[in-house]
């Protein structure tokens, strides 16, 4: 650390938003970013001693208040909490707030040290204003532009970093942002972004402390190859090393990541440059060109950061995503080994696969010609961000083969560049290169085909394609999203109707009104329809058309009709007979009837009765059913009849008297006696 940069103080405040749009949510991520940001510089000994930090509240009628006077973060005994206020927030208001109270504190600085950097001001901020977005940029101009200090002949140029918390829409900010070159603009929506953002801030400090200017695309897109720790090499050619990244000082990255670190550098700083690969790494932050869902690290492996050795302007490589797993093979010995596009080519060129059921054969045109269609599309992609890949980047893809398409991700980015808006033809080589490559994947020049396709590969419009972009004229050669089309509406009328692999349907017996389940595998198919034998129809969602299964009810026998169809044409296919019957109802089902329980039974009967049944003896219990049966004028009707359950139920016994015909108190006092075995089976709980 240098004396002069001891000497130097680097403001830093917190423009924290405490309105009614805050909520506790977004107060909650504050407070976290405060923190992460608080612990960042504390336990960095250069921030520690030259940042001075402050915070200031807005969201009230004053515009904003001092919460934390500036000073060095290890003079901070605690943090202020945030809590929300009942009015809306103002932009106009917290920015002449904010200038006055920096014109104060700068003013005391500039007595005590010689020379102070400029203020990096965080807004944390809901995204919402009173003010309509029109008039943002006069309120950010003002706090960009007006020098708080007395005398107006010293530069100002703070730096205005906008924190969007829970957001729902930050364009407007960050359209603001955009037109400042030391403003830039973060999204935060959960934990996980509040440590990532704390971490890009930190770093723009550290680098406005330690070299006097604050470049935030720098601190953004740039790291040193001091913090990687690096493991085995994956692979290694002519100008370039790829090596696995074990540890990396990136909380918000999961997925595993590679160093390509460049072997041709030497002495010379102009080799790569780093402006340039600056810009190309900042394009992963854009959003999708219009025509397109996807954005460029979706297609391709891009690159995290810029990597410097000791001299920070000097390039030594790129921070890349790893190969995805699902585009390598293993070899013999476990290793991954991608899956090249390379072995694709049919002039017999192609190395040999280390899975060779991954690579399409010879005579499977349609997966080719959608790999194809797939490496257009991303072409196309890269030309509409204005990217030229080159045929380094272009050769470096992978593939795979999936049910419904096919897959292509390209890995090495050393040979793209920014192309110049006003060159209309650089994107040539792009173009030349990808149909040489469609030829050769869907030709066979070889003379090795033993199957005859049922048509043409080509038919008169892509036999066009080919003729234009073999052509010198730049202006006829097709462009990659002619070549996407082509090759997607080939494929399809390469590929027919629909294919039905395997149907299935149980149970092949069921009653009226059960569900049965019907499950399918076809192959090229768009939509499912399933058709019940009684002519209800029932619609599959498009994710199962592949593979899936169904559950109809049934009310008749027959069979049920699956229905496939694709931009080609449709099919039908039939299912096993289900045989559909009914179930008697309960209605209809015989019980027998129980007699009643009428008061003509004696009460000396059913005690002689229940008395036999103690003593187990054998002639009481017959001269008691004999009595009970002769008094009782309901025994002749105990024979099976069909009732209903509502008849039983609520019908004749319902208007029967419940009479139980014995003494209460008899029936649980009198102790029961001995069995012959002259064991008791049964025994009252006192007993």
């Amino acid at each position: 650390m240098s004396e002069s940069t001891e000497e130097v103080p680097q403001p830093v405040y917190f423009l924290c938003d405490v309105s009614v749009r805050m909520g506790e949510d977004r107060l909650i991520l504050a407070e976290s970013m405060v923190g992460h940001l608080a612990a960042a510089i504390s336990s960095d000994g250069l921030l520690t001693f030259a940042v001075r930090w402050g915070i200031e509240h807005y969201g009230t009628s004053a515009g904003s208040g001092e919460v934390l006077p500036l000073q060095q973060v290890d003079f901070t005994d605690e943090l202020p909490a945030m809590r929300a206020t009942v009015e809306e927030p103002a932009l106009r208001a917290a920015a002449d707030a904010m200038l006055r109270r920096m014109s104060i504190d700068i003013s005391q600085l500039d007595a005590d040290f010689p020379e102070v950097r400029p203020p990096v001001i965080v807004v944390l901020t809901s995204g919402t204003f009173t003010e309509p977005a029109s008039e943002w940029d006069a309120a950010l101009g003002d706090l960009m532009t007006r020098n708080p200090r007395i005398e107006q002949d010293r530069g100002w140029q703070p730096t205005v970093l906008f924190v969007c918390l829970l957001a729902e829409d930050s364009t407007p900010l960050e359209r603001l942002a955009q037109a400042y070159e030391t403003a830039d603009h973060y999204a935060v929506r959960n934990e996980t972004d509040a440590a990532v953002v704390a971490h890009d801030v930190v770093a723009a400090i550290r680098n406005s402390v330690a070299t006097g200017t604050l470049r935030l695309r720098y601190a953004r897109w740039v790291m040193a190859e001091k913090d990687l720790v690096t493991g085995t090499v994956l692979e290694r050619t002519t100008d370039t090393e790829v090596m696995e990244v074990t540890a990396h000082p990136f909380p918000d990255v999961t997925g595993a990541l590679a160093y390509r670190r460049f072997l041709d550098i030497g002495d010379d700083a102009e080799a790569h440059p780093l402006d340039v690969l600056i810009d190309l790494t900042a394009i992963r932050r854009l959003p999708p060109p219009d025509g397109h869902a996807d954005r460029i690290v979706d297609r391709v492996c891009w690159p995290l950061r810029v990597v410097v050795g000791d001299d920070p302007r000097v390039v030594t490589g790129l921070l890349t995503p790893a190969v995805p797993v699902p585009f390598s093979d293993a070899d013999e010995h476990g290793r991954l080994v991608p899956r090249s596009i390379a072995l694709l080519r049919l002039d017999g060129t192609a190395p040999v696969p280390v899975t060779p059921g991954a690579v399409p054969a010879t005579i499977d045109t349609v997966a080719r010609m959608r790999l194809c269609a797939d490496l257009a599309d991303t072409l196309d992609l890269a030309h509409r961000y204005g990217i030229v890949l080159g045929t380094r980047t272009l050769e470096s893809g992978v593939f795979r083969v999936l049910r419904r398409g096919a897959e292509v991700q390209l890995t090495d980015c050393g040979d793209a560049r920014l192309g110049d808006p006003a060159d209309g033809h650089a994107a040539i080589g792009d173009l030349t290169w990808l149909a040489r490559f469609v030829e050769l994947c869907l030709i066979d020049k070889t003379g090795r085909v033993d199957h005859v396709q049922p048509m043409p590969v080509f038919d008169p419009d892509g036999l066009d394609l080919l003729a234009r972009a073999k052509s010198n004229a730049p202006s006829v050669i097709p462009a990659a999203a002619q070549w996407r089309s082509y090759l997607d509406r080939r494929a399809v009328q390469l590929q027919g109707p629909p294919i039905v692999n395997a149907v299935s349907v149980k149970p092949a017996f069921a009653p009226v009104g059960a569900t049965v389940t019907v499950r399918w595998r076809t192959s090229h198919a768009d939509e499912i329809s399933l058709i019940a034998p009684d002519g209800k129809l029932t619609q599959v969602p498009a994710r199962y058309a592949d593979e899936g299964s169904d559950q109809l009810t049934v009310t008749r026998s027959g069979t049920i009709t699956v229905l496939l169809r694709n931009k080609v044409g449709e099919r039908r296919h039939e299912t096993a007979w289900v045989n559909v019957f009914e179930l008697p109802r309960l209605r209809e089902v015989p019980m027998p009837i129980a007699p009643p329980l009428t008061s003509n039974r004696t009460l000396h009967q059913v005690g002689d009765l229940i008395n036999g049944i103690w003593a187990l003896d054998d002639d009481t219990v017959h001269s008691a059913l004999t009595a009970s049966s002769v008094t009782d004028p309901m025994t002749d009707l105990i024979r099976p009849q069909r009732r209903s359950l509502r008849e039983m139920l609520g019908g004749r016994r319902s208007e029967m008297p419940q009479i139980f015909p014995h003494d209460m108190g008899g029936w649980f006092l009198q102790r029961p006696e001995k069995s012959r075995s002259r064991k008791s089976w049964w025994r009252f709980p006192w007993a």
